[in-house]
């Protein structure tokens, strides 16, 4: 029994290891389990439900009763992931959904807080503007889970929806001018994400790359009329890839690094302003530390980090980079982009007050690196329930 993909609706669907056949149960939007003495557990909603199965006959029995766990955590893929599992002898385990908002906040360079920007909400991946007025982020519809690309003013805290679907719409970029935004979307069939660009105040999509087994995502429109790419593989384990696309002539991608070995993930490269060096995270010394090299070779390669960093992202004028140590320190480096790669000594400016995840973009830097903006996670207490014998609440 699984979930149907692509353009299908999500059901739930049985069939024989012996046979072709399979046949249509119910059409949900979550994974199933089957649970003795015979029951299967899916989802709807966030409401973990248990509904009597005939095995022999392959139906559902009776409607569908509510087990008390009315705020399961999902996984938001294709198809959607409930977060719980059941045993053989009548334990149920599940974990309680956890809210994604988000509180944008102003940061001094010694880490005082300054004041939020606009009310919490699903924010994600966020963009400051070349003017510094507004940022480009994702927002996540609570009952769908999808993801659509918005813009908020920073002077305001005004939200504006950008685009609409359909699928999922994320990680936009914006245009040096800032008059337009590119961002990756799974519309197609297939699934993968393939990158469009639209107006920033509204218009129409248009289409710019396309891909038979990589889903594309923007990393950087460069001042140059390019785009920045950062490529991930339809096969589970290979190795993410970064390109430079044209947005003149052919539009062909053209490779700038794979990675230097198939067991290693380097990812979310960044332009200096001047466009002569990038950096960028890789796992290549066993953990996850920040690199500088020149560009667009990526030539001279130099880890800039130590014991455990992510996230990085320049000062505009390029002179500096700062980045997110695994235990939440942010820090600052000096570099020199020039004939000769040359790094300073890093510095810590503050410590980051609440968790981060270093493999995102938790902040953005404005007024040259005086002032910063961090996304600051809201309310995220999460916990495994544990479930005895919960075949008992059905019987009251």
């Amino acid at each position: 029994m699984a979930g149907g993909d692509g353009a299908e609706k999500e059901a739930i669907y049985v069939g024989s290891l012996s046979s072709k056949d399979i046949r249509l149960i119910a059409t949900v939007d979550s994974n199933v389990v089957f649970a003795p003495p015979g029951f299967l557990l899916f989802s709807r909603q966030q409401a973990l439900l248990a509904q009597s199965f005939d095995l022999q006959k392959l139906r559902l029995i009776g409607e569908p009763a509510p087990l008390g766990a009315a705020h399961v955590a999902r996984r938001f893929s294709r198809p959607a992931v409930s977060l719980f599992s059941a045993s053989q002898n009548g334990v149920l385990v599940y974990r309680n959904s956890v809210s994604r908002n988000v509180q944008l906040a102003w940061y001094k360079r010694d880490g005082a807080r300054l004041g939020g920007v606009g009310e919490p909400g699903p924010n994600e991946g966020m963009r400051i503007s070349p003017d510094e007025t507004q940022l480009v982020l994702d927002r996540t519809d609570a009952e769908t889970g999808q993801n659509d690309v918005w813009t908020v003013q920073l002077s305001s805290g005004i939200f504006t929806r950008v685009t609409f679907g359909p699928s999922n719409n994320i990680g936009a970029e914006w245009s040096p001018d800032g008059r337009e935004l590119a961002f990756s979307s799974d519309r197609r069939i297939g699934g993968l994400y393939e990158v469009y660009r639209k107006p920033a105040a509204g218009g129409n999509d248009e289409l710019l790359s396309v891909s038979q087994d990589q889903s594309r995502f923007p990393q950087q429109w460069l001042r140059n009329g390019s785009i920045l790419l950062n490529s991930w593989p339809r096969v589970a384990g290979g190795r993410n890839l970064f390109y430079l696309l044209p947005l003149s002539g052919a539009r062909k991608p053209l490779l700038l690094r794979k990675g230097n070995k198939e067991s290693f993930t380097d990812d979310a490269p960044i332009v200096s302003f001047d466009g002569r060096c990038a950096a960028y995270f890789s796992d290549q010394s066993g953990q996850l530390e920040v690199y500088v090299a020149s560009f667009p070779g990526f030539r001279d390669e130099r880890r800039v980090s130590a014991n455990g960093a992510g996230a990085p992202l320049w000062r505009k004028d390029g002179k500096e980079l700062f980045y997110i140590t695994l235990d939440g320190k942010f820090m600052s480096v000096d570099v020199e982009c020039g004939t000769r790669l040359v790094t300073g000594v890093p510095k810590v400016l503050f410590q980051v007050p609440f968790p981060v995840d270093v493999r995102t973009i938790v902040f953005c830097v404005a007024d040259n690196g005086k002032k910063f903006i961090f996304a600051e996670p809201v309310d995220r207490n999460e916990s495994l329930n544990l479930v005895l014998n919960w075949t008992a609440a059905l019987k009251r």
